[in-house]
Parts: structure tokens; sequence; C-alpha cells
């Protein structure tokens, strides 16, 4: 598991961020017999600060990677998977005191 990000901003204010994440592969049962797959994500955001106060956009997930981080085995033997959100599109407005 690891992640790597970049963050540039200008004296105007403006900056942006991107950051990868990459989560190794885990194991769905206690015998250790099956596994999640491996994932990496992507995550971009711009903003403009002044004064204490921020406008932002952020997308999670910005290339809609398909992947689950948990799953389970049932007794049965049958693998259940939680899928995770796909792109996700914030916009905001943060005030710092």
């Amino acid at each position: 598991m690891g992640s790597f990000g970049l963050r540039c901003k200008s004296e105007t204010g403006l900056a942006a961020n991107i950051a990868v994440n990459r989560i190794g592969s885990s194991y769905l049962d206690s015998a250790n017999t099956d596994k999640l797959s491996r994932y990496t994500t992507v995550d971009a955001r711009i903003s403009y600060e002044r004064k204490g106060h921020s406008v932002f956009l952020a997308i999670d997930n910005l290339f809609d990677e398909e992947y689950s981080c948990y799953g389970y085995k049932t007794s049965s033997g049958t693998k259940k998977f939680n899928p995770s959100p796909g792109r996700t599109l914030t916009m905001g407005v943060e005030v710092k005191f």
C-alpha cells in the first residue's frame, strides 16, 4: 500500500493537487486461499485559496477504476464483493478559523 502526491500552488492562490494511490491485494478468507485484486486510483483537485478560505473542485478515482476494497467468502464458498464508488466529483468551500 502506498501513495504519492504532488501539489503546486501559485502566488495568485490557484493550487492543483494530484495523488496516485496503490493498494495491494488482500485475502478474502482466514485460510488465505482467495484474494481481492490490487488496484490503483488517481485523485485530483484544483482550488483557489485566499485569506483563510478556498473554493475547490476535486475528482476522486479520476480514471473510474473498478475495484472492491472489501469482500468475503461465505461458508458455502461463494465469493462476495462490495464494489467501491466510481469517479466522484466534489465541489465546495472551505473556511479556516
